[in-house]
């Protein structure tokens, strides 16, 4: 990692609750320009609620959440909405329209965000993007017609079709077989390293993300418990991180 690089999404002491349950209790992490970030830990453990707190769909209750050098924590909707617009979203489910092909699953947000595009240049960023996740060919499809892989890679090009400058992705390889999962690892890497994309990733898979994470840290009961390098992660010496990434039976943890 190069010195002194640009931070693009940085928390500090942030809390979330929902009445008397905390759900996440001073969590403080920063993500640095082109860097596929890891967020790991077990179910209910607030993973996806970080990621709704990164897209301003929840608020903090106490911390300050900064993305692109904006604090968004204390914005409005509308301000809100033009920072949305430079951060892409992969859902678990890839969330396509069912009642749309491929084509204009991808041309949605383009058409609803930039309504200055004429067709030619709209059709031009849908190939290119369909191309950039290994989808073309399949533009006439609809979701139904596709396997769970390929509606995530579908989701990834409907994000990039409107050039954001971070990714987020809720589960990207859950309910993948091996070779869905090797692909969309190898998306989110290439996105990386041909186009530098930042990259936020929440699993609870440890092997698909230690192949692609530059830094990751593990949420344990709404607090940060551990934060490194894949490698070094391997190495942790906190019992809730060794078990979790041996991916041994539970035990006494509590969540």
């Amino acid at each position: 990692m190069r010195q002194n690089p640009e931070r693009v999404i940085a928390l500090r002491g942030v809390h979330y609750a929902v009445g008397t349950e905390v759900i996440l209790a001073d969590v403080s992490f920063h993500v640095h320009r082109g860097e596929v970030f890891g967020v790991m830990g077990m179910s209910g453990v607030g993973k996806s609620t970080l990621l709704r707190l990164l897209m301003g769909l929840v608020r903090p209750t106490a911390g300050e959440i900064e993305v692109l050098g904006e604090p968004i924590h204390g914005l409005s909707e509308h301000q809100l909405n033009r920072v949305r617009r430079k951060m892409g979203m992969c859902f678990q489910g890839a969330a396509l329209f069912d009642s749309m092909t491929v084509t204009e699953n991808v041309a949605f947000g383009l058409r609803r965000f930039h309504p200055q595009l004429g067709e030619v240049e709209i059709q031009r960023r849908v190939a290119e993007h369909l191309a950039t996740v290994g989808m073309e060919g399949h533009e006439d499809k609809l979701p139904s017609q596709l396997s769970g892989g390929m509606r995530k890679r579908v989701g990834i090009a409907r994000a990039l079709a409107v050039e954001p400058e971070i990714m987020l992705y809720d589960e990207p390889t859950a309910g993948l077989d091996p070779i869905m999962s090797g692909l969309m690892v190898h998306t989110i890497a290439k996105l990386r390293d041909q186009f530098g994309m930042t990259s936020v990733v929440v699993t609870h898979e440890v092997e698909e993300l230690f192949e692609v994470a530059d830094r990751a840290i593990m949420l344990y009961r709404g607090r940060i418990i551990a934060e490194d390098t894949p490698d070094q992660l391997r190495c942790c010496a906190a019992p809730e991180v060794q078990q979790f990434v041996a991916g041994l039976p539970q035990g006494p943890i509590q969540v």
